[in-house]
Parts: structure tokens; sequence; C-alpha cells
């Protein structure tokens, strides 16, 4: 910005513009049996400043192309868990996609009220006798950001 007074211009202080909150793989790496036990990946979501951050939508999507499912082949899942520093958990139930890869999760607490507070959130999946081996991750939007989960080690 800059502001003309008495004829002269000048330059204002910088302004910087930050994102209300952030979203980053949350947690260790899981690891992930091919036909096994489900794992838990997730995000943390910090709130960088804002006063007020309204509810987000939430989408969870799995990896492409990895055969991996939500919860598991006898028990899905279709769960978001958001754990707040201070201990309150809250459990959304998403609604599913037409080809299975992505839930999505309406009206989300982030539950990150004040400057530098932080949550978690995760899900639910496991990998199938089909999953290829390796690392891997599931995908998060949270309003209008994006990250990938923890690490999942598929054995």
């Amino acid at each position: 910005m800059t502001f003309t007074v008495g004829g002269k211009t000048s330059p204002s202080t910088t302004i910087v513009v930050t994102p209300g909150y952030s979203v980053t793989p949350g947690g260790d790496p899981v690891t992930a049996e091919r036909g096994g036990a489900p794992v838990y990946p997730g995000v943390e979501v910090r709130n960088n400043g804002s006063q007020a951050i309204p509810l987000q939508t939430v989408t969870a999507t799995l990896p492409a192309g990895a055969a991996m499912r939500w919860g598991t082949q006898d028990n899905p899942d279709h769960q978001l868990t958001v754990w707040e520093v201070g201990g309150n958990i809250t459990v959304y139930v998403g609604s599913v996609s037409d080809d299975g890869q992505s839930l999505t999760f309406l009206d989300v607490d982030l539950g990150i009220p004040d400057a530098g507070s932080k949550s978690v959130m995760w899900v639910c999946v496991s990998a199938t006798d089909d999953t290829p081996p390796g690392p891997t991750s599931a995908e998060f939007s949270v309003g209008d950001r994006t990250s990938p989960s923890t690490t999942i080690n598929v054995i």
C-alpha cells in the first residue's frame, strides 16, 4: 500500500497475510500389514493467529492405486476423529464418494479456538492383500488447505 499526504507518496509498512490455520502431517508413521489390522493416519491442524475459524469441510482421500480401504473388509469405518490438545474428542461420520476413495465430513469444528492452539485428526484405513508394499499416505483437504497424512508404511 502507499499513502499520499500533502502531495508526497510513501509506502506503508509490509503487510503479511497468513492463513488462519495450517495443516501438516500429524504424528509418527504407521505400519499397515497387507490384509491386517487397521491403522490411523492423520494430520495436525494449527491456529496461526485467527480469532474465529468457521466450521470446515474435511475430505480424506485414499492413495490412488493403492488398493486400500476405509476400516477393514468386515468392519468399514467412515469416521473422522478430531482430538483437541485439551483432550476433547469429537467424532464425525462422513459420506463415501461413489468410487469409495474419499470420505467427506461437513461442518467440522477444527478444535483450535486460540492463536497457537492445535488439534489432530485421523481416519481409519487398512491395506488389502493387493496393496503394494512401501510408503504411502492418505490426503486430507481441510477447507482450502491440503496435506498428506502421516506416512503409512505398507508391509
